[in-house]
């Protein structure tokens, strides 16, 4: 791998090789994709935070007296008189018995969970060295009563042994326990993240407020030096793409895939996959290719395109390798008079019957 590898690659790019950066650490379209999912956190975070309200069911009925109409109304949702209320779980008909589970609270932990404010110090999977089972033969001693008496025997037999799982760099791979549940608060996220930073390159400066909104701002003006010089910018930048996952999934919606622009060529010289351009809803910019990094703007994108255009067709030919066999054949099928098709020699199936 290049020296010159970009480290953000491996966070948003893990099937493809690592693209060289011009400026340290981190390419320029991995930067930008840090700056637009820092944003798309904040952003989703007020839309959870601010949910479209329930609807109220507002229809009346008249109210009887021994099936007569008192002339008096009642709600049809007794709860719309003060908004109306979200969709709460219903009580089982099941009668409860031993070993039921336990029912669910009427809320959404969840959501519950990723809106909670920021909290220094918020507990976490415990790191523990990563095993896998492995079977393995182990000599034993017991005591066994023969002719001549007691007496040792040695015997062997088989067992699953937990061997360690080492990482590419040989090193011992830690994964987490498991034993907390519920998702981080994104405030919390973000607030490790900011204090990470300060410390390291910016120890002069206050803290911010520990909101979404604030934090989110702050990270935006400091990505920069950030990607230029903290030495784990690509764990921060892991830590904010799954927050960002939780938010969309929260909200019910899965993150937006990128449009492939089938069959374009990249504008960089050396770049010569096609296909490589791809178009990110997120990003501010039109295109950008997965292969180089290179970003395009709209005006940029239409400008190189027309210009492909031009070359490859000319006056309504290709002049780049020529057409493929089967369009040059149809070509010339076409441009053939009308009486060539009739001097063309007869095939067996259309000669006359000797017999």
């Amino acid at each position: 791998m290049s020296e010159r590898a970009c480290l953000l690659c491996a966070v948003y790019r893990r099937d493809a090789a690592p693209r060289p950066y011009e400026r340290p650490q981190v390419d320029e379209a991995c930067r930008h994709r840090l700056d637009n999912q820092i944003n798309d956190v904040r952003n989703l975070f007020l839309r959870l935070a601010n949910p479209e309200p329930a609807p109220v069911d507002d229809r009346r009925y008249a109210r009887l007296d021994k099936g007569r109409p008192t002339g008096e109304y009642r709600l049809a949702d007794p709860t719309a008189a003060v908004g109306g209320m979200a969709p709460t779980r219903g009580r089982s008909n099941q009668p409860n018995v031993s070993g039921s589970k336990e029912p669910g609270l009427p809320i959404d932990i969840t959501t519950v969970d990723l809106l909670a404010p920021a909290r220094i110090g918020s507990v976490r999977d415990t790191l523990v060295p990563a095993t896998e089972p492995e079977p393995a033969t182990v000599t034993g001693r017991r005591v066994v009563v023969g002719p001549d008496g007691p007496e040792i025997e040695q015997v062997e037999y088989q067992i699953l042994a937990k061997r360690p799982v080492l990482d590419e760099s040989g090193q011992q791979k830690m994964v987490p326990t498991g034993d907390q549940t519920g998702p981080i608060s994104v405030a919390t996220v973000l607030d490790e993240i900011v204090r990470d930073w300060r410390d390291a390159l910016f120890p002069h400066e206050h803290l911010p407020v520990p909101t979404v909104p604030t934090l989110t701002a702050w990270l935006l003006n400091r990505s920069t030096t950030a990607c230029d010089r903290h030495p784990a910018i690509a764990d921060h930048a892991a830590e904010i793409r799954q927050i960002r996952g939780a938010l969309y999934r929260a909200l019910g919606e899965g993150e937006p895939l990128p449009q492939v622009m089938w069959g374009v060529l990249c504008r960089t010289d050396g770049c010569n996959d096609v296909s490589q351009l791809v178009k990110r809803p997120e990003s501010a910019y039109h295109v950008e290719c997965d292969a180089c990094g290179r970003l395009y703007t709209e005006q940029e994108y239409h400008e190189w395109t027309k210009h492909l255009a031009n070359q490859i067709r000319p006056k309504g030919r290709r002049s780049a390798g020529g057409l493929p066999a089967w369009a040059t054949a149809t070509a010339e099928a076409l441009q053939a008079p009308a009486g060539a098709a009739d001097r063309r020699a007869p095939t067996p199936a259309s000669q006359p019957d000797q017999g």
